[in-house]
């Protein structure tokens, strides 16, 4: 019976994986579909190292190579214990011709009962063609940001805030918001807290929120985003709520500055 994941993403895995001996001259890294080399997670290892309890790799033989979808950091610390290792072979889970994209889901199957790094599996999922991940990305490029860990401008790196708001209420809420914190802001304000407020301020007001005052009533608020946060966290301090509900309510107050009568928002907190 085909599984759901492998139904949804159009995923023909070619055959079961068996057990083989792999020569390690013969293992590759793609790095489209493995996380970033983490050299201290990979020196703990090898300071722990013992090959009676290593765990077998999962590796996929194509052109004539074994590439690694688990376990790189473990065969990292197994070459430095054996020394001399070229000609040294290791059992491996293999499988057998699958593609970039089936390497990078196979990556996240094996891995989604680990600790791995959020804005790794975020970057492989959108290798392996997940839907989500494409739409967020295709939702951020639009704004005219980018999803990177480097520092480039409109830099966007809280992938997981990024997928809480897109699950929340689609694309609707993500782009407003990102739009918003964009325009009044610029990069100062894209950080996790303040795009899941500002998702969250989008997602209930919607159609009553004019973005474009929005902005002009943020642009002028003294303190700039720095000042919004630090009307949050007194508001936290105060009512025990999250930090991004309290966002979004000072928001709210900072925007209803300019509004008279039924043209405010309804007050966070009475919604």
């Amino acid at each position: 019976m085909v599984s759901k994941t492998a139904e949804k993403y159009k995923l023909q895995v070619k055959g079961h994986s068996e057990l083989e001996w792999v020569h390690l001259s013969k293992m590759k890294v793609n790095p489209a579909a493995q996380r970033e080399f983490n050299a201290a997670w990979a020196n703990q290892i090898f300071s722990e190292f013992d090959p009676d309890k290593m765990q077998t790799p999962h590796v996929n033989q194509r052109e004539g190579h074994y590439f690694i979808m688990d376990g790189q950091h473990t065969i990292d610390a197994l070459k430095r214990f054996l020394g001399k290792w070229d000609d040294q072979t290791i059992q491996c889970r293999v499988y057998k011709g699958l593609n970039d994209t089936e390497e990078a889901e196979m990556y996240l199957s094996l891995n989604n009962r680990k600790s791995a790094d959020t804005f790794q599996k975020f970057r492989i999922a959108l290798r392996a063609g997940r839907e989500i991940e494409t739409s967020i990305k295709d939702i951020v490029l639009s704004e005219g940001l980018v999803i990177s860990k480097e520092k480039v401008k409109g830099q966007v790196r809280c992938v997981g805030t990024l997928k809480k708001v897109f699950k929340r209420d689609g694309s609707d809420s993500l782009g407003r918001a990102l739009g918003i914190v964009r325009d009044s802001w610029g990069d100062a304000g894209l950080e996790a807290p303040v795009i899941d407020g500002f998702g969250l301020l989008c997602h209930r007001y919607n159609g009553n929120l004019n973005s474009n005052a929005a902005i002009e009533s943020l642009r002028a608020m003294h303190g700039g985003v720095k000042g919004l946060i630090g009307s949050a966290e007194t508001l936290r301090l105060r009512t025990g709520n999250s930090k991004n509900d309290c966002i979004a309510a000072a928001a709210v107050a900072i925007i209803n500055r300019a509004r008279t009568g039924k043209a405010k928002l309804p007050t966070w907190w009475k919604e």
